[in-house]
């Protein structure tokens, strides 16, 4: 290619501006920032341009530097763009020279560095035409196309068709194109008159009061991605099989969508007239649970260095939940969404669900690349880690339904280095009611002498755990704008197979008392005295890991903990065998923060 024949090069500079215009919706602006995005998304973001079309994805395309030429990035891999007719799949280089005719959806935009070309380019638009027939919406079609939705069924003499960006041009079929004269010919009960203009799509349904609970807000935050949404711009998922591949999770999803057709119960159409029971997040794309969106949450996040024992901890703690919440406190705990909380569900039947009790069950590392773990998804021109939580619904008979949410960050997580903008499954941090960090004394050396680990023969390999809180303790003050001194939300420290060391802490004290109602409290003043027992203990072996905890919160909880009451064998352990000891209790002083769970002690008494 010599020289002269190459297209024209964009440099990125204050000075170079492109000019974007459209008809409907009424659009006329210049862009001088890059990466400049154009979807459907209502969050307000900067460098992006929202358009209100069901037709645009929710990021739709995008305008970027690369290797200083602009470039056309598509990122709707179900609808792509079409660029002066052509399809562009994937991007392509823009000369400065011309004027672009850009298609998403049934919005067409004119895009050049002169204005005049961008309107020059925009009136070359391919007039393009929505058909109803009966109950049913089809379209787009170009006038070459409306032959074949006639010859197909889809467009009928009783139909009515409008330019798609010009609605009040509805008018019958039979008004813009010519039928067979045996298709005219009047029927026994003659069609009804045709609107004047097409009907508007219907209003959103919302539920009512007697169907679901109320909703708690207008808004709510994604337990994925964490970004806050309203309450109107969920997505629905759709069932066809036709519509499969999702622009943010992949080709192997369903399509999600902003619905605007609904059943007489409330569910949403997708546009093959499949009913969605599904919903999902406006900007990650991830199902979420319904109720979600209706009731509170209480957030709470656990972090542990790899062989901790974390996720045999959690499974044990969630198992003594199940029994112990609704004995003592009065409160169904049950699965909130028995999908997302499969993997915990299946430690929970390996470890105390088996009908041979006396057979060993081998306990398997968790693996990072599970799909139970985190997922993928492509958002704002990147691949990123979302992180995957279990969720679990709280009622009680008198107060109103609650959702816990229990976030499993893996210690690989928090390696110096980590923490990047490709990666979100540590943030949940910031959003939790309560941290939760699991300590492993059988990692460090200076326990050994201590430890006694009767006839089991597990054993864990000595790893540094004091970095992995100085690491934690640097993301969160730097994702808060490196603010002084900790958090000001508790922080458990707990203190791992504490069986191990018997000797030193106080497994055997008991953190409930009966109230003079019959019901049952959480002691605080157990749980403080247990507390400052377990610190002093740890401060005699490993002070810089107390000094790292206090660094993290201002209020720090430690806590002897033990998910299965004994060391087991290497090659697993026997149900019959399990004893938990206080594995249950870093989720009951949890929901007591959120008064979910009756106090006594500490700064009050709460016996209601």
């Amino acid at each position: 290619m010599r020289k002269s024949d190459r297209p024209a090069r964009v440099v990125a500079n204050k000075n170079m501006a492109w000019y974007i215009c459209s008809k409907q919706p009424p659009i006329s602006l210049f862009v001088q920032q890059f990466p400049f995005t154009v979807g459907r998304s209502t969050t307000p973001k900067a460098n992006f341009l929202s358009i209100d079309n069901p037709s645009v994805g929710y990021q739709h395309f995008a305008m970027r530097i690369v290797d200083l030429s602009m470039t056309l990035v598509n990122l709707s891999r179900k609808n792509p763009i079409r660029v002066n007719g052509e399809i562009v799949a994937t991007s392509m280089t823009l000369e400065t020279d011309k004027g672009y005719l850009v298609q998403a959806g049934d919005v067409s935009l004119g895009l050049a560095i002169d204005k005049a070309q961008a309107e020059e380019a925009l009136e070359g638009a391919v007039e393009r035409y929505m058909v109803k027939t009966g109950d049913q919406l089809f379209g787009p079609f170009t006038v070459e196309e409306l032959p074949d939705a006639y010859t197909d069924g889809r467009l009928t003499v009783q139909s009515i068709v409008w330019e798609v960006r010009d609605p009040a041009s509805a008018c019958p079929a039979t008004e813009m194109m010519q039928f067979p004269e045996e298709d005219l010919k009047p029927t026994e009960e003659p069609p009804p008159p045709p609107p004047e203009e097409p009907p508007p799509p219907p209003e959103k349904r919302r539920v009512t009061a007697e169907e679901t609970p109320p909703v708690v807000g207008e808004t709510f935050m994604c337990p994925f991605c964490r970004t806050v949404s309203d309450i109107d711009d969920v997505l629905a998922i759709a069932t066809s099989p036709l519509q499969l591949g999702d622009p943010v999770l992949g080709e192997n999803e369903q399509k999600r969508f902003l619905p605007v057709n609904f059943t007489s119960n409330g569910l949403a159409i997708d546009p093959d007239g499949g009913q969605c029971t599904d919903v999902a997040c406006p900007y990650c794309h991830m199902r979420l649970p319904r109720q979600l969106l209706e009731i509170p949450q209480v957030v709470m996040s656990v972090v542990g260095a790899a062989g901790a024992g974390k996720s045999v901890f959690l499974a044990s703690s969630i198992w003594q939940c199940r029994a112990k919440l609704g004995e003592l406190f009065g409160l169904n705990f049950m699965d909130l969404d028995p999908e997302a909380n499969r993997w915990i569900n299946a430690y929970e039947e390996k470890l105390f669900f088996q009908e041979d009790d006396t057979s060993l069950q081998q306990i398997e590392k968790t693996d990072l690349n599970s799909a139970d773990v985190c997922r993928q998804a492509y958002l704002g021109g990147d691949n990123v880690l979302l992180p995957l939580p279990s969720f679990f619904s709280l009622k009680s008979e008198t107060g109103d339904p609650a959702c816990l949410t229990v976030y499993d960050s893996a210690g690989e997580h928090f390696r110096a280095g980590a923490d990047t903008a490709s990666s979100l499954v540590t943030l949940n941090m910031l959003g939790a009611d309560v941290l939760f960090f699991l300590y492993d004394p059988s990692a460090d050396p200076r326990f050994n002498a201590k430890i006694d680990r009767g006839s089991g023969t597990a054993k864990n390999y000595a790893q540094r755990q004091d970095s992995l809180l100085a690491e934690m303790a640097a993301r969160i003050k730097r994702h808060l704008g490196n603010v002084e001194g900790g958090l000001d939300k508790p922080l458990i420290f707990g203190v791992s197979k504490a069986d191990l060391l018997h000797r030193f802490l106080p497994l055997d004290a008991n953190p409930y008392r009966a109230l003079e109602n019959g019901m049952t409290a959480l002691d605080l003043d157990v749980v403080a005295d247990v507390s400052a027992q377990t610190e002093k203990f740890l401060k005699m072996c490993v002070p810089e890991v107390v000094a790292s905890a206090h660094n993290i919160a201002n209020e720090v909880i430690f806590m002897p903990l033990s998910a299965l009451g004994h060391n087991p064998m290497r090659e697993g352990v026997r149900p019959c065998d399990i004893k938990p000891v206080w594995a249950e209790v870093p989720i009951v002083f949890t929901l007591a923060r959120r008064g979910f769970v009756p106090t006594m002690g500490g700064k009050g008494t709460d016996d209601a």
